[in-house]
């Protein structure tokens, strides 16, 4: 895989292939710019913090200035606790009850691990013409006969039915990253071009372009969709 995005790629000899048919220009499309600048966008006014409620004053009963007064009657109608009857002596034989010892607490329950969820898939795939769905592990090649290519050693091979001749034999090459999936225009005769909405990219050679999920690739006449 290619380390930088603006690097040139050498191409080999013999990369030009003289079946392919030259299509004519395509008409001018919006194109999407190289550089675009960072729109931020102001954020919603935040939900407004809740004060918590102030906890009641604790009055302290020794304080003289906020107890209540106590009158005559309720002093009198309050027990003298040395009013209070003395507790009859135990037998000479009592013999206090032995301490039972706690009772057994049943085992806890062992959990029963379980296994955890399966990863959610984040490999890319290609959707060709014909509805068939090819994966991109590392690096594709994709051609009328396309041949291994030395900038991706060990990169898979894709042989598209092109009817109309317009794909050469050695058109493209795909590759994906921790970055997402790039495309790789190998200096074909119709060119590459990377449709996401209405924004068209093409795709210069020797330069690599981002594919987004979702988005048409466009090999001549041949489109073919890139989703994850």
């Amino acid at each position: 895989m290619a380390d930088e995005d603006d690097g040139f790629i050498g191409m080999p000899p013999g990369i030009f292939d003289s079946g392919t048919f030259k299509l004519p220009p395509k008409a001018e499309r919006p194109r999407a710019p190289e550089n675009e600048d960072i729109v931020f966008v102001q954020a919603a006014p935040g939900v407004p913090v809740a004060v918590p409620p102030v906890p009641p004053a604790v009055v302290d009963p020794g304080d003289a200035a906020w107890a209540a007064p106590v009158s005559h009657e309720t002093q009198r109608a309050i027990p003298d606790p040395a009013d209070a009857p003395e507790a009859a002596p135990a037998p000479a034989d009592f013999t206090p009850p032995a301490a039972q010892p706690p009772a057994a607490q049943p085992p806890a329950e062992t959990p029963v691990p379980t296994a955890p969820p399966a990863p959610a898939p984040t490999g890319w795939r290609l959707v060709l013409a014909d509805g068939a769905q090819v994966p991109v592990e590392r690096a594709l090649i994709v051609g009328r006969n396309p041949v291994a290519f030395e900038q991706w050693p060990g990169a898979a091979l894709l042989a598209v039915a092109d009817t109309t001749q317009s794909v050469s034999k050695t058109h493209a090459a795909f590759e994906v990253d921790d970055s997402g999936l790039w495309v790789h225009d190998l200096n074909s005769t119709n060119g590459v071009w990377v449709v996401h909405g209405e924004d068209v990219t093409e795709v210069a050679p020797g330069r690599r372009v981002n594919v987004p999920a979702g988005s048409s690739v466009e090999l001549g006449d041949y489109v073919l969709r890139a989703e994850r």
